[in-house]
C-alpha cells in the first residue's frame, strides 16, 4: 500500500463519529523537495511538508516545526560546492540552533537529491 492509499483510508477512519473531535489530519510530505543531510551525527533522508521538516524513518527521529524556525542560513551554498550545510535558529533562543550538515547542493534548487 502506498503512502496515499493509507493516507486515504487514515482519513476516513477519522471521519467516524468517535474520531471527529479529536480534529486529526495528515501533513502530506513534498517529495520533490526532499534531501539528505546529517542533523545529528548519522545520515538522514529529510522530506518538508506544509509544517515540519520531518526524518521519520532512522532511530533518531528529526521533525521541526516551522512556526518554531526564526531563520535559516545556508553555509557553503556556492555554485562549485559539493555539499551545504543549514543552520536552523528558533525563535525561542534558549534552544540551541540546529545544524543540519552535507547538504548536497543539487537539493538547494528544489531538485531531486
Amino acid at each position: 500500500m502506498d503512502f496515499e492509499n493509507f493516507v486515504n483510508r487514515v482519513n476516513d477512519l477519522w471521519g467516524q463519529p468517535q474520531f471527529k473531535a479529536l480534529d486529526l489530519e495528515f501533513d502530506q510530505p513534498m517529495r520533490e523537495l526532499d534531501f539528505h543531510g546529517v542533523p545529528h551525527k548519522a545520515s538522514a533522508f529529510i522530506v518538508p511538508t506544509s509544517n515540519c521538516l520531518v526524518e521519520l524513518i532512522k532511530t533518531y527521529v528529526v521533525v521541526i516545526t516551522l512556526s518554531e524556525i526564526e531563520i535559516v542560513n545556508l553555509e557553503r551554498a556556492g555554485l562549485r560546492q559539493k555539499n551545504s550545510d543549514m543552520t536552523i535558529v528558533f525563535k525561542d533562543f534558549k534552544r540551541d540552533v540546529l545544524r543540519i550538515d552535507s547538504i548536497p547542493s543539487t537539493s538547494l534548487d528544489g531538485g531531486v537529491a
